[in-house]
């Protein structure tokens, strides 16, 4: 695979030091309707250095979010951002991957799998980004590719930013009654279903968790700003890599469900050949 190197270089910078972000790469689904766009923040806060938004078309779905992890000592005298800065990175080609494949039982025959997938690798960091561009929605989850490592992932500091007017079906544990309201002062389970004020509909959820706690949202007084929760830290050895974050995309809700295949399509395939 071709690997180009990205390298923020003293324009860039300076870009940084006016601007709340500077856009470093990004990727279309096939159809062209949706766009993951990953950034470089300010950093001269508390914050994440990396940053990345969710387009469709012209419309904002998801406004720009942290992206991180945090590990903490295994002895638990402190912790650090998995991705301590972005001075140059390392973006490999963009890859298109189509293929159709057929489940031994459920509701459909047959899965259609097609997506343009990239993956971000960064300095001083043994955490990369793999990002997945569905024209059903948007994928992405951190893998820790290095060998024989103890990992401790005291948790996540990934966001999901909607617009501030943005309604939610919140259920605040599971299998409660959902309440449409908007996103403040909550914790919820996943999935979340949305209604953005542009009239599109956002679903967050996440697939292939193994080995990996489960995570809810979790917003404080500013609307529509969700910060991902993880139950409880994970201890795992590496490679190791989390769960897909997922923010599925429709103009109906209807198509929400009627896509529903996209998840299926980021878990294991089914280790049953038949069930005959």
């Amino acid at each position: 695979m071709n690997i180009r190197h990205i390298v923020l270089l003293a324009a860039g910078i300076l870009a940084l030091t006016t601007a709340k972000a500077l856009e470093l790469a990004r990727i279309e689904s096939p159809g062209g309707r949706l766009r993951f766009v990953l950034l470089a923040a300010d950093t001269t806060g508390e914050g994440s250095p990396l940053l990345y938004s969710v387009l469709s078309g012209n419309d904002t779905v998801v406004e720009p979010s942290a992206l991180n992890l945090r590990f903490d000592d295994r002895n638990g005298t402190g912790s650090w951002k998995a991705i301590p800065n972005i001075g140059k990175i390392e973006l490999s080609a963009i890859a298109l991957h189509d293929t159709v494949w057929r489940p031994p039982y459920g509701e459909q025959a047959e899965y259609r799998d097609r997506y343009n997938q990239f993956r971000v690798s960064f300095p001083e960091s043994d955490v990369r980004l793999c990002v997945r561009a569905y024209d059903e929605g948007i994928a992405f989850r951190y893998e820790m590719p290095a060998e024989d490592l103890i990992l401790k992932i005291g948790g996540e500091l990934t966001e999901f930013n909607f617009p501030d007017s943005t309604k939610g079906w919140v259920n605040t544990h599971p299998q409660a009654v959902c309440e449409r309201r908007t996103l403040e002062k909550l914790q919820t389970e996943l999935p979340l279903t949305t209604e953005l004020p542009n009239g599109l509909y956002a679903a967050v959820l996440e697939a292939g968790l193994t080995n990996y706690a489960r995570g809810r949202l979790r917003a404080e007084d500013k609307a529509g700003k969700l910060r991902l929760v993880l139950d409880s830290p994970v201890v795992t050895g590496s490679p190791a890599r989390s769960p897909w974050r997922v923010v599925m995309i429709a103009r109906r809700p209807a198509e929400l469900l009627q896509n529903n295949g996209i998840v299926l399509n980021l878990n294991e395939p089914c280790a049953l050949a038949s069930t005959d």
